[in-house]
């Protein structure tokens, strides 16, 4: 999609919606399929991370659950982990 703005350059987009990219462009219709994958697995994730809160290890300290690092309530995440909200 092209538009006309105040500046003398147009604006150019690409709406997967509204058919494929253009010969010169495939590369776009490459990079719109690996955002939709990327879509499904933040879905997932989300799916898989909800009623749960992210603590570090000096947040653990503070609510006196160093214990639980290595046990089945937190998930190990990056720098801190993933505690059910309950908890």
């Amino acid at each position: 999609m092209f538009t006309a703005g105040e500046g003398s350059k147009l604006g150019v987009y690409y709406v997967p919606q509204l058919g494929k990219a253009p010969r010169f462009a495939r590369y776009l219709e490459a990079v719109t399929e690996e955002l939709e994958e990327n879509k499904e697995v933040l879905r997932h994730n989300r799916e898989i991370f909800e009623g749960m809160t992210f603590v570090d290890k000096k947040t653990l300290g503070d609510i006196d659950a160093l214990d639980l690092i290595g046990s089945n309530s937190l998930k190990p995440h990056m720098h801190g982990f993933f505690i059910n909200s309950k908890l």
